[in-house]
């Protein structure tokens, strides 16, 4: 039997639910100091990631900002070992479906062109002619596609595994926890502990803002030091 309240939402018009709360609330403006591994705990870490599944995204994040997925969209045409390059312009995320691969990235700032490091370089080679010798073991198994990043039968790292992996890779090696992105981070911190401007990280992590780079302003800590023994010079009364 119908009661009262279906009565009166039908004759008055009332509503059964709050629509309010199906309302989505705006995402939070504030954004929290950046986290990040020191020169010498990324050392530490480059070590420890050895023979792992997760090294090369790691290493290439860490070495060059990448975000997740530019590092797991790397693909091994987009390194030029004669023009020591490495071209950022693939991506790889994960969507309600799966993995989505495509030549696309984040904004047109994120298509830039990397040189090739000295050791990113001898472990980028290695790293090519170990997977050769793979694919000729695999055979036929091996699945099409030219990714860096991939499992010993050519399967490409799905973007949550790396997540996750990376996390629990931290807990068993007993080292502070950051996130995958805070390999992002640790490489700005380098730069600018190395006096590179906010502009020149800018365009290394392909940010198409300055803004959002402006996050690590507060490591420019020695900048200011410098700055204001020049000011206090200045004003030193003699």
């Amino acid at each position: 039997m119908r009661g009262a309240l279906d009565y009166a939402i039908d004759t008055l018009g009332l509503l059964s639910v709050n629509v309010a709360d199906r309302a989505k609330l705006p995402k939070s403006s504030v954004k929290r100091s950046p986290t990040y591994y020191s020169p010498e705990q990324l050392k530490k870490l480059f070590k420890a990631v050895e023979g792992e599944s997760i090294e090369a995204p790691v290493k290439l994040s860490a070495t060059y900002g990448l975000r997740r997925s530019e590092a797991l969209g790397l693909m091994w045409s987009a390194v030029d070992f004669k023009r020591k390059t490495i071209h950022i312009q693939h991506t790889a995320t994960r969507g309600g479906n799966g993995v989505i691969r495509d030549d696309t990235v984040k904004e047109a700032a994120s298509l830039r062109t990397m040189p090739l490091t000295p050791d990113m370089e001898a472990y980028l080679k290695a790293l090519q002619a170990r997977q050769k010798q793979l694919k000729k073991l695999c055979g036929a198994i091996w699945p099409g596609g030219d990714y860096i990043c991939v499992w010993d039968d050519g399967r490409p790292l799905d973007p949550a595994y790396v997540t996750s992996r990376f996390s629990r890779f931290l807990a068993d090696k007993k080292m502070p926890h950051i996130r995958f992105h805070d390999l992002r981070h640790s490489s700005a911190s380098l730069l600018l502990s190395h006096g590179y401007k906010l502009e020149d990280v800018q365009k290394w992590l392909g940010h198409a803002s300055i803004r959002s780079t402006e996050r690590y302003a507060h490591l420019l800590v020695n900048d200011k030091n410098d700055m204001a023994a020049d000011v206090s010079k200045l004003l030193a009364v003699s």
